[in-house]
């Protein structure tokens, strides 16, 4: 059995365990895992291991709110997980708000709805939380004066709402800073504050929103926040969300109070600047949420139109604790649950075409799990294969996993249509593979059906595809990137299916008698045979190629375009009796099965070499 039993994965340290203290802090923030505007990974972990000092493990926590990541992709918290301190991580948990999310709610502004992250976080507080601080993960909350920090300050504060002025940080001082060891980068960032006058701090006019940017530094009560409805979910562009909080909440207290001042501490905020690389939220002449309207003109607490389920409290979003990441739990079973086994050892080489040995089960096993880690919890798995008895063995890995996620096996038809997620393992021998070409062929007509009436396009994880002839037909059908031969997979999603003619001019390549000339192909005089041709899988069914060749007036010679299968030819037609300069024909063909796998399509012209022909223009139209 290639499955058996260990010990119960722990993570590797844990502070919760430490205090039984009643929670006081949350604070909330919220990323996506695309890297936006410039080094983020480096202003993030900056940000989230000063703000670790600021609090107490075991009673304060910070919400990080993962919107919108690619569904094969970590969120955020976890992507950088390595750079976190020990605090920072015991501190953090994530929500995953997934892509459906997004668009089910399509609206004007970036792939990220700020009002939303931060409701999806409020709404999901602990019940004891007193202060929320609203910011963002690329800040830096450093303890200037006596050291005493956010957590100890909050206890002397007054009813209201608190800003404090942020300071910016030059990329050339951030990027220097050592993101692992928050206690000399705070150090560092102070001394530099010092020489070069950074600590300008720049008020708004308006003594509701207190300072420029905000939205960097804003405390509250929770009870007040969870009053008011949060924040205003009908501002989508990204701008002056912020502010609009606080033009609610000085409806209750006329205006904002600096934090030190009410707090007696000496807290700087300083902000990583990264505008040197233009983002769309950022750029000259981008949308905002007006001003005047959510900021100037506010006169209810609550969001006019703001729905009862802002934040959506009634979702079951997926929620972790970075400390235990489901990602870092499944491989550590996965590898107490396999049996050790010797590694291959091959030649990637034409003999070892078809014919690669067998993958140890923990190896194929890693490799495909490595695909459905990140999957969304519940998908399907469906498993199209030759073995019978892998659906067992994929079943066993994903249970030992711990990975919430079900395999459908059985007919291809139902796997094909009710799974999430795709995967087909091909036959390593050199014989048979007649189920695993029918599937192959099944997933990319429904899909490219799936596709065509809107639908999202799913993945595709094709197993032992890789160097067989299975690998051609599957990448020429599914996009999808050079994964190393030894991964022995191959992923991606179906291509959409071009409802017109394909040009076929850009994959036509020159036979013994053509050559290329001004982006052409053109016969050689003298030399008989084949000028042009293409080779390409394709699906089955019925086929038209169109083509025009242009030729000297008047000539007679004889032309031939013909289509075969693996040189076995189909149809042609034959453009000797034409006279004029330019010939477009038809051959209209039906293809099988060997039009995806080893008897390729095929598409060639012939000449006699006795006059000058050029290929001017060649489609492909399925019928």
């Amino acid at each position: 059995m290639p499955f058996g039993k260990a010990p119960r994965y722990n993570a590797y340290f844990s502070f919760s365990k430490i205090y039984e203290i009643k929670l006081v802090i949350c604070v909330i923030v919220y990323g996506r895992n695309d890297n936006y505007s410039y080094a983020l990974d480096r202003r993030t972990a900056l940000g989230l291991n000063q703000m670790a000092r600021q609090l107490v493990v075991g009673r304060d926590e910070i919400i990080f709110v993962d919107y919108n990541s690619d569904d094969d992709l970590p969120t955020y918290p976890e992507a950088i997980a390595d750079t976190l301190t020990r605090e920072a991580i015991a501190l953090i948990r994530v929500i995953r708000v997934r892509p459906e999310v997004h668009a089910a709610a399509p609206v004007e502004g970036p792939p990220v709805r700020e009002s939303f992250c931060r409701n999806v976080a409020l709404r999901r507080i602990k019940s004891e939380t007193q202060w929320v601080l609203s910011t963002n993960p690329d800040c830096m909350l450093i303890s200037a004066g006596g050291g005493i920090t956010l957590g100890a300050l909050v206890e002397k504060l007054p009813a209201g709402y608190f800003g404090l002025p942020r300071f910016e940080l030059p990329r050339i001082v951030w990027e220097t800073l050592p993101r692992t060891d928050p206690q000399e980068t705070a150090r560092q960032v102070l001394d530099y504050a010092n020489a070069y006058a950074l600590n300008e701090c720049v008020s708004h006019y308006l003594s509701a929103i207190g300072y420029d940017g905000p939205g960097d530094f804003q405390l509250a009560s929770a009870d007040d926040l969870l009053a008011i409805g949060g924040f205003d979910e009908s501002m989508t562009r990204g701008w002056h969300v912020d502010s609009n909080l606080n033009a609610r909440l000085a409806l209750i207290y006329g205006g904002l109070t600096n934090f030190n001042e009410a707090s007696g501490g000496d807290l700087a905020l300083y902000h990583t600047e990264h505008s040197r690389r233009i983002s769309p939220k950022h750029q000259s002449g981008r949308a905002e949420d007006p001003f005047e309207t959510y900021v100037e003109r506010v006169t209810e607490k609550i969001p006019v139109g703001q729905e009862a389920d802002w934040g959506a409290p009634d979702e079951e979003f997926e929620e972790f604790a970075l400390v235990d990441p489901p990602a870092k739990r499944a491989i550590y079973e996965l590898s107490q649950h396999t049996t050790p086994a010797p590694s291959a050892s091959y030649v990637y080489g034409p003999e070892s075409f078809d014919n690669l040995p067998p993958a140890p089960d923990s190896h194929l096993a890693m490799f495909l799990v490595d695909h459905l880690a990140f999957a969304k919890p519940g998908s399907k798995i469906g498993w199209l294969r030759e073995d019978p008895d892998k659906a067992d063995w994929l079943r066993k890995a994903i249970k030992v996993s711990e990975l919430p996620l079900h395999v459908l096996d059985g007919a291809a038809a139902e796997v094909i249509e009710d799974s999430d997620i795709l995967c087909l393992e091909a036959p390593l021998d050199s014989e048979g593979g007649d189920a695993t070409k029918q599937a192959l062929c099944e997933i990319i007509g429904v899909e490219q059906g799936r596709l065509k009436a809107g639908a999202a396009p799913r993945k595709i994880v094709g197993l032992n595809i890789t160097h067989t002839r299975f690998e051609e037909p599957f990448m020429t059908f599914v996009a999808c990137p050079l994964t190393p031969v030894s991964a022995r997979i191959r992923f991606g999603e179906v291509k959409q299916f071009e409802a017109g003619p394909i040009d076929l001019m850009d994959h036509f390549e020159p036979g013994p008698s053509g050559k290329v000339l001004d982006g052409k192909i053109v016969s050689q005089l003298g030399e008989e045979g084949y000028m042009a041709m293409v080779r390409r899988p394709i699906l089955p069914g019925h086929w038209r190629v169109d083509f025009t060749v242009r030729k000297t007036a008047l000539s007679r010679r004889k032309i031939v375009m013909d289509v075969a299968l693996d040189n076995q030819r189909l149809a042609h037609v034959a453009v000797s009796k034409l006279s004029l300069s330019n010939a477009s024909q038809s051959i209209v063909f039906e293809s099988g099965l060997d039009g995806m796998f080893g008897g390729f399509f095929e598409s060639r012209l012939w000449v006699d070499g006795k006059t000058q022909v050029t290929l001017d223009a060649v489609s492909l139209t399925k019928l």
